[in-house]
């Protein structure tokens, strides 16, 4: 019986070493000068500079899903922003790696959820793209958000200009994209 505690103290603590061992957390608190440009024929000369900061903490677990916790300023706007009822952003990435992580948050002085956009890096964290959600309402409908390869807007990092822009959007989305090329 004694054997019996024994083997089972040395397996939790076996368990608890390899899951704190493979639990990786990267705090970041960067500027990325990007471009953002709206995809589409010819539209890549519309791109316009921006800086996107980071700030806060990545998150890999051995059984969850990559995260990030922290603020993302766009050109400026705070994200959550101040009106918001959280002081820190929650995003979780849906597929391999930091890829398509949801941007949102509810805003309290709107009432109502703000959905940002889908934030997509790379797993060393040094290149990344925001597509950024688009209002699709009709006038008298209810409020629609999209985002699509045809016309959508990205902003990508680091980047100088649209075609630079694409390339990595291009890069860093393949596991959203799967086949299909941003233009």
């Amino acid at each position: 019986m004694r054997l019996l505690g024994w083997t089972a103290l040395i397996m939790i603590v076996l368990v608890s070493i390899v899951f704190w061992w493979t639990r990786t957390v990267e705090v970041v608190d960067e500027t990325y000068s990007g471009v953002e440009v709206q995809l589409g024929p010819n539209d890549t000369t519309h791109a316009k500079q921006v800086d996107i900061h980071i700030d806060g903490e990545f998150k890999h677990d051995m059984f969850s899903k990559e995260s990030f916790t922290g603020s993302i300023t766009i050109d400026g706007e705070k994200h959550p922003s101040d009106a918001s009822n959280t002081d820190e952003l929650t995003v979780t990435f849906e597929k391999e790696g930091f890829t398509d992580g949801n941007i949102e948050y509810i805003n309290r002085e709107q009432d109502r959820i703000t959905t940002v956009g889908y934030l997509n890096m790379s797993d060393d964290l040094s290149e990344l793209t925001i597509q950024i959600m688009q209002d699709r309402s009709s006038k008298d409908g209810p409020r629609v958000t999209s985002w699509t390869s045809d016309d959508g807007i990205i902003i990508s990092a680091p980047a100088n200009n649209g075609d630079e822009a694409i390339s990595i959007a291009n890069r860093v989305m393949q596991p959203v994209l799967h086949d299909i090329e941003l233009k």
